[in-house]
């Protein structure tokens, strides 16, 4: 049998090997004799470019299903993967037909609905508690409640925004219906060997809300829900601080005027003309056809996305380009409206389709033994987080190891 560990984000080549390094030792001291095979990708083009390597993950994923399965790895194949090494690996099984055993999904920086939209906080189609279909005003209440959605959109309508955009071309075969995080994996949601290692003591994946993004003017708190941000702060200007992404589409208004491809409202202000984006009530109406060509979001920067005739053509699922393509905008531009997966039950939620294994590994750690300078930290107190499976020293996580192991590493 085969064991192959892929690692997560902001991790160089020389890192990685330490980290696979370490991982095969506390493998082997829990039990394993699998043979061990450590994969190296690009997750580490700068570190505030996170979502740079996001798309990494996508366009790596191919490759990756090669190395597994057709590179003479003896036996079984069984994968275990760190952060958003998640991405990649979800990616090569739903996009490559890569095939394993088991998967390990250790601190997954996955949005949940990718695996299960039930965990959406907010999709088309929305049911009471009756399994009847929610009223227009029982939808936008449960809009404006998502924890996932900032506060300046709660009051607008959902269909406006740039994660429901695909819904304009549900239905059919246009492939900008394939722009949402919402069930982008659904083949690891439906494998019996998908085994969701997650953390309620996270602190990179903490769940959270735009009332949490003042947290990251505070030191101590610092490297907190730091998952949740990225996704909040797409299409804003504060992306503009990862050198290699782009402000596109993401909970940016679109404030350009409608004789150039905008929704926005002119005003006076003195001499001058100005615009303003349209308020909810205003915005009520506007017609579902040309938001298809004029979003209410800040546009793509590709604008050929809203051409009707040859949208769909850049996002051929067929072509190395529609992929890529595809992938950069998910990462940069189509905010998720769930959490990750890494800090999460994924069969918690309304008849989630997540039936496989779940493990919280902030109840696998012995309380009374965890380290000391973390004993002492009154905000890491008696927590897992993020990379503890790697930090923290073996004898404090060994039972984690030891689960793995027996899952078939014997």
């Amino acid at each position: 049998m085969s064991v192959i560990y892929v690692h997560g984000f902001n991790t160089d080549e020389r890192w990685a090997r330490s980290r696979a390094s370490e991982t095969f030792k506390r493998l082997y001291q829990s039990g394993s004799h699998a043979m061990f095979t450590a994969v190296c990708w690009r997750g580490d083009d700068g570190a505030l470019n996170y979502y740079g390597n996001v798309t990494h993950a996508f366009d790596s994923a191919a490759t990756l299903k090669e190395v597994v399965n057709n590179s003479g790895l003896s036996g079984e194949k069984y994968i275990m993967a760190h952060s958003l090494g998640n991405m990649l690996v979800s990616s090569a099984i739903e996009d490559h037909s890569m095939q394993v055993a088991k998967y390990f999904m250790m601190n997954a920086a996955v949005a949940m609905e990718a695996y299960d939209p039930a965990h959406c906080q907010w999709s088309n189609g929305l049911k009471d508690d009756n399994n009847a279909p929610l009223t227009p005003d029982a939808s936008q209440a449960k809009w404006a409640a998502a924890p996932m959605v900032p506060n300046d959109w709660k009051q607008y309508a959902p269909r406006l925004a740039a994660s429901n955009w695909y819904l304009l071309f549900a239905g059919g075969n246009d492939n900008r219906r394939l722009l949402t995080w919402r069930n982008r994996f659904p083949k690891v949601a439906g494998m019996a060997g998908a085994c969701n290692y997650f953390s309620e003591g996270e602190d990179v994946l903490d769940n959270g809300s735009q009332a949490d993004l003042s947290s990251m003017l505070n030191k101590k708190k610092r490297g907190e829900r730091l998952w949740v941000r990225q996704e909040l702060i797409k299409g804003s200007f504060l992306i503009a601080i990862a050198p290699k992404a782009n402000a596109q589409g993401g909970w940016e208004f679109n404030y350009r005027p409608a004789i150039t491809g905008g929704w926005a409202v002119q005003t006076a202000v003195g001499t001058s003309t100005k615009y303003r984006v349209q308020t909810p009530a205003e915005s009520k109406n506007n017609d579902a056809v040309k938001l298809r060509t004029m979003p209410f979001f800040k546009s793509f920067d590709k604008h050929r996305l809203f051409n009707p005739a040859k949208g769909s053509a850049l996002l051929d699922p067929n072509t190395r380009n529609g992929n890529h393509l595809r992938a950069q905008l998910l990462a940069e531009a189509i905010p998720a409206l769930s959490w990750a997966a890494g800090r999460n039950n994924m069969k918690t939620g309304r008849a989630p389709v997540w039936s496989s294994t779940n493990v919280d590994m902030n109840a696998k750690k012995d309380n009374d033994r965890w380290p000391l300078d973390r004993l002492q930290n009154k905000n890491r107190k008696n927590r897992w987080l993020h990379g503890d499976a790697w930090d923290v020293a073996f004898p404090y996580v060994h039972i984690v190891y030891e689960m793995i192991t027996e899952a078939g590493l014997k």
